[in-house]
């Protein structure tokens, strides 16, 4: 098995739609999560990388907490 991908997302239509689409063409290693990307996902922990694609004012402590010791965050910070 791949790594575990887990994807954040506040629409839940968005959701499900991104959760079907993805096990449709095999991708079945991604979670699609309906959470505030802020308070991460903890039920995974820890994680190796963090990468956001939307820009962040600052980063969230959760984010921090739930990354491994050696783990890297990539942020675009507006």
């Amino acid at each position: 098995m791949g790594p575990l991908v887990a994807e954040l997302l506040k629409n839940p239509e968005i959701v499900e739609r991104a959760g079907a689409c993805l096990r449709s063409t095999g991708y079945d290693h991604i979670d699609v999560v309906l959470a505030d990307a802020e308070e991460g996902v903890p039920a995974n922990v820890p994680y190796d990388r963090i990468i956001v694609t939307a820009g962040a004012w600052d980063i969230p402590p959760a984010w921090l907490e739930q990354l491994s010791p050696d783990g890297r965050i990539v942020v675009p910070c507006d």
